[in-house]
């Protein structure tokens, strides 16, 4: 989460980037009274993408003025493909996204038939290792927050961390609750809705 108001106050110096270093479109970068880096601005003409226009901040270099979910910066390395597709989806035209994502809908669907591994891998990896697949029935009203569909992953994370009291704060639906309960926690939970204190 970059810190806006913190950046403006403190920024004292701005510099254009110098071309040589193969750039097409200006740069300007901000700097605070220490010389430490704030942001940058890119101004790219009509044949720049995403990545050559607008307000930027180098995160890595920024963590000045970030206050940081994840408890500092992530490296990008551990998923390589990842960051490919993201570098060319941002390049690419309306009808490359649209034909790209319907190889991915199709290796998805692959997937959840249990297509097993993508060829030419040793492995696949999914994100919260073995999930749990069956959680256990719950009750509740339909509801923008609710974590209903999030349950297994909920599940899973909680294991890791061999919990056997659980606080849910901001109960809301109380899905999570009623799940954890149904798995054999003891659950605290709080809300202000009359709802909550229903289910």
């Amino acid at each position: 989460m970059f810190d806006c108001d913190r950046a403006l106050n403190e920024t004292v110096r701005i510099v254009k980037e110098d071309r040589k270093k193969g750039r097409k479109h200006p740069v300007y970068r901000f700097y605070d009274t220490s010389g430490d880096y704030v942001c940058e601005v890119r101004y790219g003409g009509t044949a720049a993408n995403a990545l050559q226009r607008g307000l930027w901040m180098h995160t890595k270099n920024g963590l000045k003025y970030f206050d940081s979910l994840t408890g500092g910066w992530i490296e990008y390395t551990h998923n390589k493909v990842l960051v490919k597709l993201f570098s060319h989806a941002l390049v690419c035209s309306e009808v490359g996204h649209e034909s790209a994502l319907v190889e991915i809908r199709q290796d998805i669907s692959r997937l959840k038939r249990g297509g097993g591994r993508n060829p030419g891998m040793t492995q696949t990896l999914p994100l919260f290792g073995d999930l749990v697949r069956e959680a256990p029935p719950t009750e509740g009203i339909k509801y923008v927050g609710s974590k209903l569909k999030l349950i297994p992953q909920i599940l899973q994370l909680i294991r890791k961390v061999d919990a056997r009291t659980v606080l849910d704060g901001f109960s809301g639906t109380t899905r999570v609750s009623q799940a954890l309960a149904g798995s054999g926690y003891t659950v605290l939970c709080n809300d202000l809705a009359v709802w909550s204190e229903v289910f």
